[in-house]
C-alpha cells in the first residue's frame, strides 16, 4: 500500500469485516497496513487476529511467520501457549486448550 492511501485501504477492509468479520486474508492486509504506517497496538491486535484464526483454522504453515513476529515481540502473551500448542506442538506445549484464544477483535479502527 502506497504511502497516503493506509485510510483508503482499511475503510475498504472495515466493509470486509462488517460483511465477514473472521475474514483472514483481510486481517492479514490490515496487519501489513499497521506495521507499514507504525501503528503498533493496532498492528499487534490484528497480528493477534490473524494467529487466533490460523489457530482455529488450523492454518499450521501460514500461521508461522505470524507466530515468529509474536515470539520475538510479546513472548510472554498470555494466549501464547494456545498458539503454540496447535501451530508448534513440539514446543512442548502441547495440551493447551486452544479454547482459551481471545475473541476476534473488530477489525481495523481509524
Amino acid at each position: 500500500v502506497k504511502y497516503g492511501l493506509h485510510d483508503k485501504a482499511l475503510e475498504h477492509l472495515r466493509r470486509i469485516f462488517a460483511v465477514d468479520p473472521e475474514n483472514l486474508e483481510a486481517h492479514e492486509k490490515a496487519y501489513v497496513i499497521y506495521r507499514a504506517a507504525a501503528q503498533g497496538p493496532q498492528a499487534t491486535e490484528q497480528l493477534l487476529n490473524v494467529l487466533r484464526l490460523c489457530t482455529r483454522g488450523l492454518e499450521v504453515d501460514r500461521a508461522q511467520p505470524y507466530l515468529d513476529t509474536l515470539l520475538s515481540e510479546v513472548p510472554n502473551h498470555p494466549e501464547m501457549a494456545a498458539f503454540l500448542a496447535v501451530l508448534r506442538p513440539e514446543s512442548g506445549r502441547a495440551g493447551q486448550d486452544p479454547a482459551c484464544l481471545g475473541p476476534i477483535g473488530a477489525g481495523p479502527v481509524g
